[in-house]
């Protein structure tokens, strides 16, 4: 008798939406559709737009250059929303979003359902370029805090605060410049200032340590010696003071 052979297929490759049993006789007769995508699909390269190698052929179509939106009465408190929403200042939307969407704070959805909704309506309404998008401003605000009463032991009580805040979002359409590496943040310049500046700090550090290194070394009976001449000429002056 042949051997049937059985392995478990994902329902991503074929069959019903739970996983399924397959046997080499089925799959010999009927192959399962695969849904990886093969390597050359995966590397095609996008095309670049016609002012990629010269930006002063860009024209902007945009009925306003910047949108600001906001989302109310968000149940955080100001500071922790003012955390999530720090790193994503300044990039441009399409990797705001991403980071959003790869984050683990549970209130992270509230910034990626107010940006999304932003970009929908500077693309389908106001006609900005995608590609050209960048969250220039993003912060929170306090919004109305609530009193209940914190019940303590022995009969004591107390003041529980109830936190909401406002988010503010301001997207911008900035034009290409030329030698720009990535739009938003992380441009040319500012990646070349951080980079002098590292280089600076470590010369700074390897410096710093060699110092270290050839500094004369004082031991514990010279500096004993030093206090103590130090001590004999403080009493012979005061000596002196007194004849």
């Amino acid at each position: 008798a042949s051997s049937r052979f059985k392995c478990f297929v994902p329902a991503s490759f074929a069959g019903p939406q739970n996983l399924r049993w397959l046997s080499t006789e089925a799959t010999a007769t009927e192959p399962a559709e695969s849904a990886i995508v093969p390597a050359a699909a995966r590397q095609s390269k996008k095309e670049k737009p016609p002012w990629y190698d010269d930006p002063a052929m860009w024209k902007s179509n945009a009925k306003k250059k910047q949108l600001t939106d906001k989302k109310e009465r968000i149940k955080i408190s100001p500071r922790k929303l003012g955390l999530i929403v720090r790193p994503i200042r300044g990039l441009n939307l399409d990797e705001a979003l991403i980071q959003m969407r790869l984050s683990t704070k549970k209130k992270s959805v509230h910034v990626r359902q107010l940006l999304w909704k932003m970009r929908e309506t500077c693309i389908n309404e106001h006609n900005m370029d995608p590609s050209r998008l960048v969250l220039t401003e993003i912060f929170a605000n306090k919004a109305q805090y609530l009193k209940r009463i914190n019940f303590h032991a022995k009969g004591q009580h107390g003041i529980r605060f109830k936190y909401y805040a406002h988010l503010f979002a301001t997207i911008t359409e900035v034009p290409p410049v030329e030698g720009e590496v990535r739009v938003g943040k992380h441009t040319q310049d500012q990646y070349d200032q951080r980079l002098a500046r590292a280089h600076g700090e470590s010369a700074r550090l390897r410096e710093r340590a060699t110092r270290k290194r050839t500094a004369p070394q004082i031991h514990l009976g010279e500096t004993r010696q030093k206090v103590q001449m130090a001590q004999d000429r403080s009493r012979e002056g005061r000596n002196l003071e007194e004849t």
